[in-house]
């Protein structure tokens, strides 16, 4: 892996990151009205999505391009999905004031990580 090609990763995820904490959070705040919670998806995203972006990366290298690419981080945001909702619960019980139920945090992580996918895959073709 050429430098250039480092630096275009490093790039496209801190991009990636960037679209995700703008998406989720302005869903997040409609949904939750809460700026609490959009902290908690700040926090989130700043553990998840690097993670998933560099593993996306890593296997679109390894295996094969941009199909790869797609297949991969779709089943990366399966599981994102699930461990940001936990994440959301673990946070709101460390605080103390749990407001929601597990369920309304998987729906939430649902809609916002659904979101900000398609946001993703737009600004990938367009970019």
């Amino acid at each position: 892996m050429t430098k250039t090609e480092i630096l275009n990763g490093i790039s496209s995820m801190s991009a990636a990151l960037l679209l995700t904490w703008l998406v989720e959070g302005i869903i997040t705040l409609l949904m939750t009205r809460r700026k609490k919670y959009f902290m908690f998806n700040v926090w989130v995203n700043m553990l998840t999505n690097p993670v998933l972006n560099f593993l996306g990366i890593f296997v679109a290298y390894r295996l094969g391009g941009q199909t790869a690419w797609v297949i991969f981080s779709a089943i990366g945001e399966v599981i994102v999905l699930f461990a940001e909702a936990w994440l959301y619960d673990a946070l709101d019980r460390f605080t103390d004031d749990t407001l929601k139920s597990k369920l309304w945090y998987l729906r939430l992580s649902a809609v916002t990580n659904a979101l900000s996918f398609a946001a993703g895959m737009v600004m990938n073709k367009f970019l």
